[in-house]
């Protein structure tokens, strides 16, 4: 195994991760690895490096992201999973579509769709962000911020869309208005945070290489 275009960050990675019993000779390979690269690191990189291992982990504020997202899906069931039942177990969603049907109202029934697609796939997303989360990716921060502007875009532009079908419901009601305060709220605390924070970068680092899926073998 050749450990010369590790980085240090990554000759730590492996060395934390090699079994040194089954690949004893890759293990000399990489403690030998981890020596030079020391020898040409100032003492102001590994420094810098040591830092940033110690912040490596879930830890500090980023246990209330790990919450956040933890409760998420559940949320989202809890919120639409009742009215969702309701409209397809009562054939709501069938006579909007059905042209015989007195309540027939295709734009309606459009409109809901796109809702209940929209839903679904954010549904989809809060489990691929819990996977990215408990696995450091790197793609965490970047998919948190694009979730957090794409629910500060859909909500005043659901809920516009609403009045447009039902001119005397109100712009935003109050639970349009609650869900709205809560995103913008979150994501002014956390996308900055996901965007500045050391801790974050420190720990989503981790990406599937071609290193991560040979440094245990020959």
């Amino acid at each position: 195994m050749d450990y010369s275009n590790y980085t240090y960050k990554e000759l730590m990675e492996a060395y934390h991760s090699i079994n040194k019993e089954k690949y004893p000779e890759n293990y000399s390979k990489l403690l030998a690895a981890i020596e030079l690269k020391k020898s040409n690191l100032s003492s102001e990189e590994l420094e810098k490096e040591s830092t940033e291992d110690e912040l490596e982990g879930i830890a500090g504020w980023l246990i209330l992201v790990a919450i956040g997202i933890v409760v998420q899906p559940f949320r989202l069931i809890s919120n639409f999973g009742p009215l969702y039942l309701e409209i397809f177990s009562r054939g709501i969603f069938g006579s909007l579509t059905n042209p015989e049907a007195a309540s027939y109202n295709p734009v309606l029934a459009l409109f809901l769709a796109i809702e209940i697609v929209y839903n679904v796939v954010m549904f989809a997303v809060s489990i691929w962000l819990i996977f990215l989360f408990f696995k450091k990716r790197s793609f965490f921060p970047k998919l948190y911020i694009i979730v957090a502007f794409l629910s500060i875009v859909f909500i005043p532009l659901d809920a516009w869309l609403a009045t447009l079908l039902v001119p005397d419901r109100p712009f935003f009601d109050a639970p349009s208005q609650e869900e709205f305060l809560r995103v913008v709220i979150g994501s002014a605390i956390w996308v900055p945070y996901m965007l500045m924070s050391k801790r974050v970068k420190a720990t989503f680092k981790h990406k599937t290489t071609n290193k991560a899926l040979k440094q245990g073998r020959a």
